[in-house]
């Protein structure tokens, strides 16, 4: 299945984002690579220890054994905003993942967590940014304004710091969120 979904991806994008390496989900560098694509590879990190020293060393396996496609690799996904791990813990985690890995590394967050945390910004390559307008019930028609705002404030706060948005989206079905409500996809102003 995973081979079917990046043989149809094949040609329209750049690279696929992994969030973890736990059982076939590993093979996507492998799988991407003899399609052409690239990979943005990822550790999931929780608040078992045990576990996340697992997903690191699996990580940095999967990467030296995959190297020429993987254009960067994430150690963790919102584990800030869950609060499962504390900053310093993420840096001591981001660090030992820079040793054994030469792509750029950082941490998926939304904005908030990076604009509240300077110290993280100095340990990460990158800034892997979340930018849900959905989730923080803004509505539909000011989402994209809202997204640029948030990506303006980054910049602004850490000049000459690589920002990448790592998820952005609209949902087509859910619950209202304050001003947010899901909907189909439909035309959009374009900046």
């Amino acid at each position: 299945q995973i081979d079917r979904d990046l043989a149809i991806l094949a040609g329209d994008v750049h690279a696929v984002r992994a969030y973890t390496v736990e059982d076939n989900l590993a093979e996507i560098p492998r799988l991407a690579a003899a399609r052409g694509l690239n990979v943005v590879l990822g550790a999931w990190i929780t608040r078992d220890k045990e576990w996340n020293d697992e997903q690191i060393a699996k990580l940095i396996k999967i990467y030296r054994e995959n190297h020429r496609n993987i254009i960067r690799v994430l150690v963790g996904n919102e584990v800030l905003l869950r609060t499962d791990q504390t900053v310093n813990q993420m840096i001591e985690y981001i660090d030992t993942a820079k040793k054994s890995i030469w792509a750029p590394v950082s941490i998926a967050e939304p904005w908030h967590v990076w604009l509240e945390n300077p110290k993280l910004v100095e340990h990460v390559d990158f800034i892997a940014v979340h930018l849900l307008p959905y989730w923080e019930g803004i509505p539909v028609d000011e989402a994209v304004d809202y997204c640029v705002m948030r990506m303006n404030e980054l910049k602004q706060a850490y000049p000459g710091k690589e920002i990448v948005i790592s998820e952005v989206g609209w949902p087509s079905g859910g619950r209202i969120r304050q001003k947010a409500v899901a909907s189909p996809a439909r035309p959009m102003k374009i900046l």
